[in-house]
């Protein structure tokens, strides 16, 4: 890039970059996309390109990165003080993991595991912590306010949503499934209200 560019300049370069190449690696993988064509879809130079990100590999560490610190932002910004702030809170956060998480398709992971297996094993390990220790939080959080039953198992509900998370974020289900694959928001209803009628609920309840 030249010297008389702006910080300001730079950044939308790189954002470009990052932009392009998330898209290029979620569609085609890792191996299969070159330089050239994040260049080319960027709008920018193949010199430009190395002086912002030496190797391929950097460039999807960034995207890591840019994820883990969108993913972040949401969690700052939940705060749960009352009882009805824990359905919210919950829908949050799904719906941010899904969007942050949802940036590394099968074919993207598949090819890290075999070419850069390191970054692989950090984004997988993310992606399980993330989902794992702010839900166990939240849901724990839930019952201590009573917005959640006092006997909820914890860990099991945990499984249950993070296993609702893994779903929506594998392309495959969107064509294996002979039904459309719900919103996170649609998810979130389901697990946490019941398929049960609201009247049958309180009966239950007492």
């Amino acid at each position: 890039m030249n010297r008389g560019e702006s910080d300001v300049e730079r950044m939308d370069v790189y954002s470009r970059i990052l932009d392009a190449a998330e898209d290029l690696f979620f569609r085609y993988g890792y191996q299969r996309v070159t330089t050239e064509q994040i260049a080319r879809e960027s709008g920018c130079s193949k010199r430009t390109l190395y002086e912002l990100f030496p190797t391929k590999d950097n460039i999807v560490l960034q995207i890591f990165l840019r994820a883990d610190e969108e993913l972040r932002h949401v969690v700052s910004s939940i705060v749960i003080s009352h009882a009805d702030d824990v359905r919210p809170a919950i829908k949050d956060f799904i719906q941010g993991i899904v969007k942050a998480c949802g940036r590394f398709s099968a074919v993207l992971l598949h090819d890290l595991e075999l070419g850069e297996p390191s970054l692989a094993r950090d984004i997988n390990a993310w992606r399980k912590r993330s989902s794992t220790e702010h839900l166990r939080a939240y849901l724990t959080r839930g019952v201590e306010l009573g917005a959640l039953r006092s006997g909820l198992d914890v860990d099991a509900t945990v499984a249950v949503l993070t296993m609702a998370v893994d779903y929506l974020l594998h392309p495959e289900a969107r064509t294996s499934s002979p039904l459309p694959l719900p919103p996170p928001e649609i998810v979130c209803s389901v697990l946490l209200d019941g398929i049960e009628a609201r009247s049958t609920r309180l009966q239950t309840v007492v």
